[in-house]
């Protein structure tokens, strides 16, 4: 899963979404966040670089509709 580009990934899965997943944007969405462990580099200065990933729930869909 490290080598795995996620820019890439998470651009393919949105256009899989944004064609198969209609967004209604009258219903309610949830934004959650989460940083993938082991990742942090810099972890003693003040500027920390990490992977994290932000994800949008549909609740009336039941599905992540982007990340």
């Amino acid at each position: 899963m490290m080598s795995i580009d996620f820019q890439i990934l998470a651009e393919l899965f949105n256009v899989w979404a944004e064609k198969s997943l209609p967004i209604n944007f009258q219903e309610l969405f949830a934004i959650d966040g989460k940083c993938i462990k082991s990742t942090v580099t810099g972890g003693n200065q003040s500027y920390q670089n990490f992977v994290s990933i932000v994800s949008v729930y549909s609740h009336q869909q039941g599905w992540v509709i982007r990340f």
